[in-house]
């Protein structure tokens, strides 16, 4: 008997398939240790040409790719993965993220930016949203939360104070 929504149901249910491309031992292995607490499939490349060879082979729903690699970048990577009929989602994780280079991620249509050393809640909640947003089919949108390292406190005042207005408006 096949009940309605089952199939969608079951794949909500599905662990994470995450890849981590990058170069630096000390920040993958983290994330490989934090990936493995979560239960999630994860695998390895340090390079992009391995990278993509991962993706179409595995059916990778979420990418964590550091700022620079072997062969590349995360730009020249995330360029390639969007040609793909179904790209994953795109996260770069970097030890220099500033304002800049999460405006260039999400403006290239990279879902979100994480900054090292990472939070491990941080990173829980961006995977867990790019693999939902992956498993529904939804475009490349990413988390729009800016990362908590780049977050201040004047910042969190506009939003809030922005938001109030919105509700106010409706």
């Amino acid at each position: 008997m096949h009940l309605l929504g089952q199939e969608s149901f079951q794949s909500v249910l599905d662990p994470v398939r995450l890849l981590i491309t990058g170069q630096t031992e000390r920040d993958t292995r983290t994330l490989r240790a934090i990936a493995d607490q979560n239960g999630w499939n994860t695998f390895e490349m340090r390079n992009n040409v391995g990278a993509l060879a991962c993706i179409t082979s595995r059916q990778i729903g979420v990418v964590l790719a550091e700022h620079d690699v072997v062969n590349g970048n995360w730009l020249s990577l995330l360029e390639q993965i969007n040609e793909l009929p179904r790209p994953p989602r795109f996260v770069v994780f970097s030890r220099w993220a500033d304002e800049r280079l999460w405006a260039d991620v999400l403006n290239r249509g990279g879902f979100d930016l994480l900054s090292l050393p990472v939070n491990a809640d941080e990173l829980h909640h961006s995977v867990d949203i790019a693999w939902t947003s992956w498993q529904q089919g939804h475009g490349p949108t990413a988390s729009r939360r800016k990362p908590a390292a780049l977050q201040d406190e004047n910042a969190r005042h506009e939003i809030r104070d922005s938001s109030a207005l919105q509700v106010r408006l409706r």
